[in-house]
């Protein structure tokens, strides 16, 4: 201190001091209460990562579950079951219009054949 005589000074001013220590009693109570609220958001992290935690868990155990209740032979034959009842869906939405359309043209020929009949007698 005695070398820096003007920090001398400042310091050894009673009202200085006080002043001085208030800030740094009001800089430890911030700090405190910032510590405080990383400790509050820390705790509710920990709960957070418990619940991912526990879920994830969950999950493994039902697929686990699930994939021992279903053979791999069972999924395939899901599967063919699903492309063949696809495949005639897809055959029967395009059967239909063609059927139609072959009627209509069976009857606009029985139509014009008799047309033709009557009009040759």
């Amino acid at each position: 201190m005695r070398e820096h005589p003007a920090a001398f000074k400042y310091l050894s001013d009673p009202a200085r001091a006080e002043r001085l220590m208030e800030a740094v009693e009001i800089l430890h109570r911030n700090a405190r209460q910032e510590l405080r609220e990383l400790h509050e958001r820390m705790e509710a992290l920990n709960r957070r990562q418990e619940r991912l935690r526990i879920l994830a868990q969950q999950i493994d155990e039902f697929n686990n579950n699930a994939n021992t209740d279903i053979t791999e032979q069972q999924i395939r034959q899901e599967m063919m079951n699903l492309n063949l009842d696809v495949g005639r869906g897809a055959v029967q939405h395009v059967e239909e219009p063609v059927v139609e359309e072959m009627e209509h043209n069976d009857q606009v020929m029985e139509e014009r054949t008799e047309e033709e009949k009557q009009t040759n007698n």
